[in-house]
């Protein structure tokens, strides 16, 4: 049982360790996000200001403004796309692998702890059932006893 216990340790140690590269990870992805989209949004304002006063002298101001929506949607939706990707990193996977191993051996152990008990568990049953089996039978046999007339002679 004390082997189970280093194991059941092993295995929440490396879970959590992995949870805590994993929430690090997200967190520096997330700072990082934030301050490139407040770059980009600033850098977006003053190229559409620039891009609005040169297509308003070339198309008129309605078709203008078109123009720098339509290059909003696409860039928004390519953007979309490769934030929504997940990049696994070698670290992430390392920790995977080592936590499921680590699982599988804690679980392996605990299996091999509770045999000796599931074993009892079943001898009792087994002795148990012989017993009402035996009690049934005596009380079968002493029912047909009782019953039986005596013959004097």
């Amino acid at each position: 049982m004390n082997h189970l216990s280093a194991s059941l340790k092993l295995y929440l140690r490396i879970a959590f360790l992995r949870r805590q590269a994993l929430v690090a990870q997200g967190l520096s992805r997330g700072v990082t996000a934030a301050i490139a989209v407040l770059l980009i949004l600033l850098g977006v304002a003053l190229l559409n200001v620039a891009l609005f006063l040169w297509l308003r002298t070339l198309t008129g101001d309605l078709a203008g403004v078109a123009i720098i929506g339509a290059a909003h949607l696409l860039v928004g939706g390519a953007c979309l796309v490769a934030a929504l990707r997940r990049a696994d990193s070698p670290e992430a996977a390392a920790l995977e692998a080592s936590e499921n191993e680590a699982f599988n051996v804690m679980r392996g152990e605990l299996d091999a702890a509770l045999r000796p008990i599931l074993t009892i568990e079943a001898n009792v049953e087994r002795i148990t059932g012989n017993l009402s089996r035996a009690v049934s039978t005596l009380a079968a046999a002493s029912a047909l006893l009782s019953d039986r007339p005596d013959k004097k002679v």
